[in-house]
C-alpha cells in the first residue's frame, strides 16, 4: 500500500515549472472564451428569453426596470459573480404584457432570480433586494463535487488521507488533482458560489476540497511547510502536486506518496475570480498531468488538454450568444491550429538540421576511420 509522507511544500515561486514567467495564464492558450465574452449584463427581450434564460441550466438574476433606471447597487453586484451565475435586464420598453403579468411589475424596477436547474425554468422568486435574489440562486448552485476535509479519524472517508488517495487511485483510471478551497466560512456566508460552480464543470479532472480557515493550523500540521494565509488571502486554492515513490522505494517497502504544494499566487494568477480560477486549473494540468499519480501511460489528446471542459465552457456561452461565439471560438482553434503547423514545421527544420548534424559526423569518423586504417595498411607494408 502508498503511505501519504509529508513532502516538500512550496508557494508558486518555489518549483521548477515549465512555465518560467510570472505572467498570467492566457485563456486562449487554452482554447478558452476570453475574459471579455462573460458580459455582467446581458441584453434580454421578450425573443430571445426563453432561449437565454428559461432554457439555461445556469442560475439567472433578471432585472425589470424602466430605460436608465437600473439601481446602481444592483449594476455594481453583478461584475462580482461574473462566469458564477448570469445577470440579464429587461427594460420596460420592450417587455409584454403578458410578461408584465407574470412577473407582476407595475413599473417599478424588480429582479426575477432562477435557480441552477437541468430542466426548463418555470419557479421563480421576485424582489427588490438583490442580496435575497443572490441567496435564493445560490442556494440551488451544485455541491455534490465538494468535499468537507476532517483531520482527526484517518479511517474517516472525509479524512486528509482519505481524500488524497481517492482523487490518484479510486476513480477508475481516472486520477484528479486534489485541490483545496481554504476559506472563512462565517465571513463568506457559506459555500462560495464559485467554488461550486468550478466544481461542478471540472469534477472529471480535479477533485475538490474544503478547509475552513479555523482549522488551517490542521491542515498546517499535515503539510507543515503550507505557509499560514492571511485574512486577505482568502479564498485560497491549494493544489497538492503528488511525486509517486520511486521502483527501488517500491522495492524496499518505503513506498510514500510526496507531495509539493501550488497555491493560486495573487502574483501569478491574479485575483480569485471565475476566469482565474479557469486559468489557474487549466494551468496546473498542462504543468503536472505527465506526473499525475495514477495516470496511464497513454492518454488521449483531448483527455489531456481537458477538453471536455473546453467544450462545456464554449457551450455554456454558444448557448447565450451562439454566431457570436461560435466565431469567437473558430478564431481561437484557428489560431492555435496556425500555431500549432508553425512549431511543427520549425520541429521538422530542427529534426532536420540535428540529421544533418549526424550525418555530418559520421561521414567525419568514417573518414577518419578510413584514414587511420589506411594509415596502419601502409605501416604493415612497410
Amino acid at each position: 500500500m502508498i503511505l501519504l509522507g509529508v513532502g516538500l511544500l512550496s508557494s508558486v515561486l518555489g518549483l521548477e515549472f515549465k512555465d518560467q514567467t510570472m505572467d498570467k495564464p492566457n485563456l486562449a492558450r487554452f482554447m478558452l472564451p476570453p475574459d471579455k465574452d462573460y458580459m455582467d449584463w446581458w441584453k434580454l427581450t421578450p425573443e430571445n428569453y426563453n432561449e437565454r434564460v428559461l432554457e439555461s441550466v445556469d442560475a439567472w438574476i433578471v432585472a425589470i426596470h424602466p430605460k436608465n433606471q437600473q439601481p446602481e447597487v444592483w449594476r455594481k453586484m453583478a461584475p462580482r459573480y461574473r462566469g458564477q451565475i448570469f445577470f440579464g435586464k429587461l427594460q420596460d420598453d420592450v417587455i409584454n404584457e403578458d410578461m408584465k403579468k407574470k412577473y407582476s411589475y407595475d413599473g417599478k424596477p424588480i429582479l426575477i432570480a432562477y435557480r441552477w436547474t437541468r430542466k426548463k425554468k418555470s419557479e421563480f422568486f421576485s424582489t427588490d433586494d438583490m442580496r435575497k435574489a443572490l441567496e435564493y440562486s445560490f442556494e440551488s448552485l451544485p455541491v455534490k463535487n465538494l468535499n468537507q476535509i476532517s483531520f482527526e479519524d484517518e479511517n474517516d472517508e472525509t479524512h486528509v488521507n482519505q481524500f488524497i488517495l481517492r482523487s490518484y487511485y479510486k476513480n477508475d483510471m481516472k486520477p484528479r488533482f486534489p485541490v483545496i478551497f481554504v476559506y472563512d466560512y462565517d465571513k463568506m456566508g457559506g459555500v462560495s458560489p464559485l467554488f461550486r460552480v468550478a466544481s461542478h464543470y471540472f469534477s472529471e479532472f480535479f477533485n475538490f476540497g474544503l478547509v475552513e480557515f479555523k482549522d488551517v493550523e490542521k491542515l498546517r500540521s499535515t503539510f507543515q511547510s503550507y505557509p499560514k494565509p492571511s485574512e486577505s488571502d482568502l479564498p485560497q486554492a491549494v493544489t497538492l502536486i503528488g511525486q509517486e515513490p520511486s521502483d527501488e522505494e517500491f522495492a524496499s517497502g518505503d513506498a510514500s506518496l510526496t507531495f509539493n504544494i501550488v497555491i493560486m499566487n495573487k502574483i501569478k494568477f491574479g485575483e480569485m475570480n471565475f476566469n482565474t480560477l479557469v486559468g489557474y486549473l487549466f494551468w496546473i494540468n498542462s504543468e503536472f498531468r505527465s506526473t499525475l499519480p495514477g495516470k496511464p501511460p497513454k492518454e488521449d489528446i483531448l483527455v489531456e488538454t481537458m477538453g471536455s471542459v473546453r467544450n462545456k465552457l464554449w457551450q455554456r456561452l454558444e448557448a447565450l450568444k451562439p454566431a457570436v461565439m461560435k466565431s469567437s471560438r473558430t478564431a481561437t482553434e484557428g489560431k492555435l491550429l496556425q500555431d500549432y503547423e508553425k512549431l511543427k514545421n520549425e520541429a521538422k527544420d530542427k529534426m532536420q538540421e540535428i540529421d544533418n548534424t549526424i550525418k555530418n559526423i559520421k561521414s567525419e569518423v568514417d573518414q577518419k576511420n578510413a584514414a587511420e586504417t589506411l594509415d596502419k595498411t601502409t605501416k604493415t607494408e612497410l
